[in-house]
C-alpha cells in the first residue's frame, strides 16, 4: 500500500505492507487498512473517498471497474492512494 502527497506526511510512512488472503474486495481491504492505520480512518470512511482521492490498483484507476465495490485485490497487488490535489515530490 503506497501513499502519495499529503497522505505520506500525515501517516508518516510512504507505504505499509498489508497481507491479502487470496482475493478480497478493495472496500474490505481499505476497511482493514483503516483499522491498522488510524490516521486513514476518516479518509477511508468518507463518502467522498473516490471523489477526493485517486485509488490505483497496479497503477490502474479503480474507476475503470465502476464502483469501488467492484474492484478486487490480490496479495501481490500494489494499491496506491493519491489525493486529487497533489503535487511536489513523490
Amino acid at each position: 500500500m503506497r501513499f502519495l502527497g499529503h497522505l505520506k506526511s500525515r501517516i508518516g510512512l510512504p507505504e505499509v505492507d498489508v497481507e491479502i488472503h487470496d482475493e478480497e474486495p478493495l472496500h474490505n481491504f481499505l476497511t482493514r487498512l483503516a483499522n491498522r492505520v488510524p490516521e486513514l480512518k476518516s479518509i477511508i470512511n468518507s463518502r467522498d473517498l473516490q471523489n477526493e482521492y485517486l485509488i490505483l490498483v497496479n497503477d490502474v484507476d479503480v474507476n475503470v471497474y465502476g464502483e469501488i465495490d467492484n474492484a478486487v485485490v490480490k496479495n501481490e497487488d500494489t494499491i496506491t492512494i493519491i489525493p486529487i490535489a497533489h503535487g511536489g515530490s513523490i
